[in-house]
């Protein structure tokens, strides 16, 4: 398993800290950041689709998506073998659940165990981010530096 996270620097708008302290205070901004980690666990987790949602965060979105092929069809690709389809990672801190990432594939071998293995050590590390941006505490190298 790689080392490191997989997660790229978020490309913030602002040359200082202070700036970054008064951008990501605003919702929408820690909306986009939750997004773009969502699309970087999913990146690294191989997945077809992701969701995110954060509480007291609306702009993140639906918490769930539409199945766009139906799991008995992948099932029955398989073999008939049990599979992981969709995976569900709380972004938890120490200290609170700060909110969800759902993610589903549409290979009919389902989601390896490196795969899971992979997205929820990256959702760990994005819910350390995000919990700093909602409490008004990220710097440029917190912000999901790697």
């Amino acid at each position: 398993m790689p080392t490191g996270s997989l997660l790229p620097a978020y490309d913030a708008p602002f040359a200082d800290t202070d700036a970054c302290l008064v951008t990501l205070r605003r919702p929408r901004e820690v909306a986009e950041l939750a997004k773009h980690v969502a699309s970087a666990i999913a990146d690294a987790a191989d997945a077809d689709q992701w969701a995110v949602a954060l509480r007291d965060i609306p702009d993140t979105g639906s918490a769930d998506f539409e199945e766009l092929v139906p799991r008995r069809w992948l099932e029955t690709l398989n073999g008939g073998r049990p599979a992981a389809y969709r995976l569900t990672l709380v972004l938890r801190t120490c200290e609170r659940d700060l909110g969800i990432i759902r993610l589903a594939t549409l290979r009919p071998c389902g989601f390896s165990a490196d795969d899971i293995a992979l997205a929820r050590m990256e959702a760990d590390l994005a819910a350390i981010s995000l919990a700093a941006a909602l409490d008004h505490e990220a710097t440029p190298d917190l912000a999901l530096a790697s």
